[in-house]
C-alpha cells in the first residue's frame, strides 16, 4: 500500500476514535512511520552527532507537509513536495534528509538537509568539519543548481544553538550584500553584527579552511590523473566524480582525490564523438558508431539502457525536468524520458554542437543554432 495512503486511512480511523482533530493525529502517525523508517536506515552521517530525535521530528513535519501538499519553506513556496528521502547518500553527501519537489513550470527541485543537534562550527571540532566539509562537496559540485535556486541546502539544528544563530545572522548580512567583498567590507566595519556573529566569521573561515582539501584554498594542485585518448568535450560533474569522455570510452573519477572510481573499457560501446553528460546517477554518451544514446550508472558505469538512432550522434546529450535529449546528424531531437526511457517529445533540426555550440537552457526552452543558419526556440518537454 502506498505509504501516504496508509497514513491518511489510519490518521482518520483514529479520527473516529480518540476525538482529536485529523491533522492531529496524522501527525502522530507521520512521526511514528518516520522514527521507523529513519531507525531502518540510518547511516554514519546521520549517527555522527544529529541526534536520531531531532531527526525524526524535522522528518516528520517534511513528511506532514508531503501527505498535505503545502510547500516546504526552505524548498519554496512556490513548490509542491513529490518525495521525502531519508538517507539518500547516493544523491548527496549532505543525505539527512533529502525533499523533492516540482515547479508549476514542472522543474525539479531537491533540498538537501545536514541535521546536527548541537554542532560547534569550530575547526578544532572534527564533526563540524565533516558536517562542513560535506556541505562544500555540494556547493563546489552543484553550484549552477545552486545559484539557480533550484538545488537548496539546509542545516537543522535545535533552537538553542546559537553557533547555527550566529551562522543566520551572518546569511541574512550576506545576502544583503551585493558582493563577497562588500560583504567583508561590512563585517569589518561593524554596525552590520553583533561582536559575536563577527568572530563567527572568523570561526567559520577557520573552519572552511580545515574542511578543504589540502591545497585547494591556495591554488595548488590538488592532483592529477592521466588518460589515454583524445579528450572529446569538456568534463562533466555529479555524483562526487568528474567523467571525462575520450575517444576511448568514460572514465569516472573521484572529485576529491582524482583516484578511478571506474572506466569503461576502450572500444566497448563503439565509437564515442560527443561529450557525456552527467544527471541524477546516470551518465549518458551518445555515439557516432553504433548509433544510439547509451545511460550508465554513474556509480558503477553498468550500462542501464541504449536507444537506437537513424544518425550519429554529434553533439552532447542534456538533460531538463527529467527527460533526456539527445541529437544526431539524421535531423532529430530526441527527448526521452529518463525513468521509463520512451520517447516523450521530438523536433525536427541539424544541429551539430562542434560547429554551433552547445543549446542554452533558459525557461523551459532550448535554444539551439542550426547548421542551416537559424536560431531555433524549442519549447521542451513539460
Amino acid at each position: 500500500m502506498n505509504p501516504n495512503h496508509h497514513a491518511k486511512k489510519q490518521a482518520k480511523e483514529l479520527t473516529r476514535h480518540n476525538g482529536l482533530s485529523y491533522a492531529a493525529n496524522l501527525a502522530q502517525v507521520v512521526r511514528e512511520m518516520t522514527a521507523v523508517g529513519a531507525a531502518q536506515s540510518a547511516g554514519p552521517y546521520s549517527t555522527g552527532g544529529g541526534g536520531i530525535v531531532l531527526e525524526h521530528r524535522f522528518g516528520a513535519v517534511l513528511l506532514s507537509h508531503l501527505l498535505t501538499g503545502r510547500p516546504v519553506p526552505a524548498l519554496g513556496d512556490h513548490i509542491t513536495p513529490t518525495h521525502v528521502r531519508f538517507q539518500g547518500h547516493a544523491i548527496s553527501r549532505v543525505d539527512d534528509i533529502l525533499v523533492r519537489g516540482r515547479s508549476s513550470a514542472g522543474a525539479e527541485h531537491l533540498l538537501s538537509v545536514g541535521v546536527r543537534r548541537r554542532p560547534r562550527l569550530v575547526a578544532s571540532d572534527a564533526k563540524s568539519v565533516q558536517l562542513v566539509e560535506a556541505f562544500l562537496d555540494v556547493v563546489i559540485s552543484q553550484w549552477p543548481l545552486l545559484r539557480s535556486g533550484r538545488r537548496r541546502l539546509a542545516l537543522a539544528v535545535v533552537p538553542a544553538c546559537r553557533p547555527a544563530h550566529q551562522l543566520a545572522d551572518l546569511a541574512v548580512v550576506a545576502a544583503a550584500a551585493p558582493s563577497a567583498g562588500e560583504f567583508r567590507r561590512r563585517m569589518a566595519q561593524g554596525g552590520h553584527a553583533s561582536k559575536e556573529v563577527r568572530d563567527r566569521l572568523v570561526q567559520l573561515d577557520a573552519l572552511v579552511a580545515a574542511a578543504l582539501p589540502a591545497g585547494r584554498a591556495n591554488g595548488q594542485t590538488c592532483w592529477q590523473s592521466a588518460f589515454t585518448g583524445e579528450l572529446i568535450g569538456r568534463p562533466a560533474a555529479g555524483h562526487h566524480s568528474l567523467y571525462l569522455t575520450t575517444a576511448d570510452g568514460v572514465i569516472a573519477l573521484d572529485t576529491g582525490t582524482g583516484r578511478d572510481r571506474w572506466r569503461t573499457a576502450p572500444g566497448a560501446f563503439g565509437r564515442v564523438a560527443a561529450a557525456a553528460h552527467a544527471d541524477a546517477g546516470v551518465v549518458y554518451v551518445g555515439l557516432w558508431q553504433p548509433r544510439c544514446l547509451i545511460a550508465l550508472d554513474a556509480d558503477t558505469g553498468a550500462e542501464l539502457w541504449r536507444k537506437k538512432t537513424a544518425g550519429s550522434f554529434t553533439s552532447a546529450p542534456f538533460t531538463a525536468s527529467g527527460i533526456v535529449y539527445g541529437g544526431h546528424r539524421g535531423g532529430v531531437l530526441h527527448g526521452w524520458n529518463a525513468r521509463s526511457q520512451r520517447e516523450v517529445w521530438r523536433a525536427e533540426v541539424m544541429w551539430d554542437e562542434a560547429r554551433q555550440g552547445g543549446p542554452l537552457l533558459v525557461d523551459g526552452r532550448a535554444y539551439v543554432t542550426g547548421s542551416n543558419g537559424r536560431i531555433h526556440a524549442l519549447a521542451l518537454h513539460t
